[in-house]
Order: structure tokens, then C-alpha cells, then sequence
């Protein structure tokens, strides 16, 4: 089932608020939204995932680009939109903009899933992680706004940190900063996925 809600502001069309793209590949569902600059919700859609896009990364993508036309149709803000970022349920290497590893989707790592978001938007876009992600959107309009040093937890369909220290997102030397991901507790037990 695809759900979609527009909390616009009705003295001010949705088509003259410059907005911002968020696209949230999760667990189980595709969560698009757009934002203003003050980072109040324009519109949002939720779609889960067609069976296709769960086995094929190339199906996915056109998903994902199907998915945020939709949205911009629907939203009638195709000048608007100033910039996309993605979210992963995994870990991306911010040097070559590629995803390298990725729970519960299709490999992406053969793909140059940055190039192909970006020409079909038309915009520039930003690859990260699901819990960096969360954490920068809190520290822009969140409550974290303002707050020096603070972690955000991820718990879902993975486990992943975001790291702010001194008001800043922390990746790390080797950009898995807060990346926890499968901790073997019992060396027996199965690795879940």
C-alpha cells in the first residue's frame, strides 16, 4: 500500500516553496519526503518495495526513480527541488559516492547508482547511511540542533550509529564511523541479514 500526505501550507503553494528531497530506502518500504529550508515536511510517500527491486539492483533503481518523479508530479514542485539525498541501510564510501556493502537490498557495488540518481533528477544528490542520515537531519531541525557532542542509535533493520561531536557529523578516517552493523555475541550464532 502506497501512502502519501501533504502537510502544505495552504497560503503558499506547493509549487513556489523551494524544497529538498529525502529519500529513505528502509527495511521494507521506499520513504520519500520534501522539506523546506526550514526543514518543515512538504509532502511524504511510502511505498513498499515491488518484489522485483528486493532481487535486482537495476529494478530497484528504477524504482527509486519512478518513486521520486511520482512525488515530484504529485508535489508540482519540479523547479523547486534544489537537491536529493539517499539514505542507505548500509555503509557508503563518500570518496567514490558508491554503496559497498547494503542489508536486505540488492548489491549495489558493480553499480554507479550516484551517477544514474543524479542525471535522472537533474539535481545534485548526496549518498549516506540511514543513521548518519537521522543524525544530520536532527542536528539541522531537530533537537540536536545546537548540541556539541551526541550520538544518535539506529535500531531497525540494522544497527548503526550517527556521531556528532563538537556540532559536527563524524564519518571517520575510514568513513564507517558509527557503522556497528552485525556484532557476534555467540561466534555459533547465525549472522542475520
Amino acid at each position: 500500500m502506497i501512502q502519501t500526505n501533504s502537510p502544505n501550507d495552504p497560503s503558499q503553494p506547493a509549487a513556489t516553496q523551494a524544497s529538498h528531497l529525502g529519500v529513505d530506502l528502509g527495511g521494507r518500504h521506499i520513504r520519500i519526503g520534501a522539506i523546506d529550508s526550514t526543514g518543515k515536511l512538504l509532502t511524504f510517500r511510502r511505498e513498499p518495495y515491488l518484489p522485483e527491486s528486493l532481487e535486482n539492483p537495476q529494478a530497484l533503481t528504477a524504482q527509486i526513480i519512478a518513486s521520486v518523479k511520482k512525488i515530484i508530479e504529485d508535489y508540482a514542485a519540479e523547479g523547486n527541488i534544489k537537491s536529493a539525498g539517499i539514505s542507505f541501510p548500509g555503509l557508503v564510501n563518500q570518496k567514490t559516492r558508491r554503496v559497498v556493502e547494503i542489508s536486505r537490498l540488492p548489491d549495489f557495488s558493480g553499480i554507479d547508482l550516484h551517477s544514474e540518481l543524479s542525471k535522472a533528477f537533474g539535481l545534485p544528490v548526496l549518498f549516506e547511511n540511514n543513521a548518519n542520515s537521522a543524525a544530520y537531519a536532527e542536528l539541522m531541525h531537530g533537537v540536536a540542533q545546537g548540541a556539541g557532542d551526541w550520538l544518535y542509535l539506529l535500531i531497525g533493520a540494522n544497527v548503526s550509529a550517527g556521531i556528532v561531536l563538537g556540532g559536527k557529523l563524524q564519518r571517520g578516517k575510514s568513513g564507517y564511523c558509527g557503522a556497528i552493523g552485525h556484532m557476534s555475541i555467540d561466534p555459533s550464532a547465525q549472522v542475520i541479514r
